[in-house]
This record gives structure tokens, sequence and C-alpha cells, in this order.
């Protein structure tokens, strides 16, 4: 029994609508670098009923952006399935960050799928395809 007659548990008669069901689920990974196995960062991804967002915090060396990039994959078995999260974001403090929201315009709706989050540099020549050139990854 509840406080002044309010049932403490779900009662069946008066069922909750799934749309106001919050299940949420956060994990965090760190980044590991591909050159020393140091930790050089975290991928925190943030999932709920109604959302997917990722944030990508890496500690990186400078780059020539006009020349290149450092660009973010979700990867699943290897190179045959990945996805093209953008680029990360230069800051103020000498870290690269780039905020994702999953959803149907970018292609991946479920993250969960992709165990694997990596960096490459990239080379700005409107080419798609990753370069396989790694440098940091993060395995959920």
């Amino acid at each position: 029994e509840g406080v002044e007659g309010i049932a403490s548990v779900p009662d069946s008669r008066f069922p909750i609508p799934d749309t106001q069901v919050l299940q949420t689920e956060e994990l965090s990974a760190p980044l590991i670098s591909a050159f020393d196995g140091q930790h050089t960062g975290r991928v925190q991804r943030f999932l709920n009923n109604n959302s997917a967002e990722m944030i990508v915090l890496a500690y990186l060396p400078t780059l020539d952006m006009a020349a290149d990039s450092y660009h973010v994959w979700l990867l699943k078995d290897g190179l045959a399935d990945v996805k093209d999260m953008g680029s990360l974001a230069p800051r103020a403090d000498g870290s690269w960050v780039l905020n994702f929201t999953a959803g149907p315009s970018t292609g991946i709706v479920d993250p969960r799928v992709y165990e694997t989050v990596v960096i490459m540099r990239e080379p700005n020549d409107d080419n798609p395809a990753p370069s396989g050139n790694r440098i940091a990854e993060a395995v959920f």
C-alpha cells in the first residue's frame, strides 16, 4: 500500500503508456592511441527511448586543417560496415571534440550495433571512404 491510497507499485488497471517510460543507458569507453597504446580521450554514449547521442573527446596533435582532418567512424565487422560520424573540431584547450546525434538522417539510428569508434586522419580530398590511417579507437 502506498501513501493515502496511492499504490507504490504499478497497477495493471492504470498502465503507463510506453512513451512516458524513459529508459536510459549511458556508457563510456576510453580512446586508446594506435601509436603507443596510451589513453588519449573518451567516447560517451547516451541512449534513451527517443534519441542516441555520442560525444568524442580526444587529445591529439594539431593538424594543418587545410590538408587533413580527424574523422570519426563507427565500425562493425572491421571495415566491412563503416558509418561516418563526422570530423572532430579543435577546442581552445588543445583537445578535439565531436557531438553526434543519431537519427534517420545520419544513417545511424542505433549506435549500439557498432562496437568500435575509430578516429582516422583523413586527407581533405572529398573521398567519402575511410583512409585506414587509424589514430585512436574505443571499444564498447
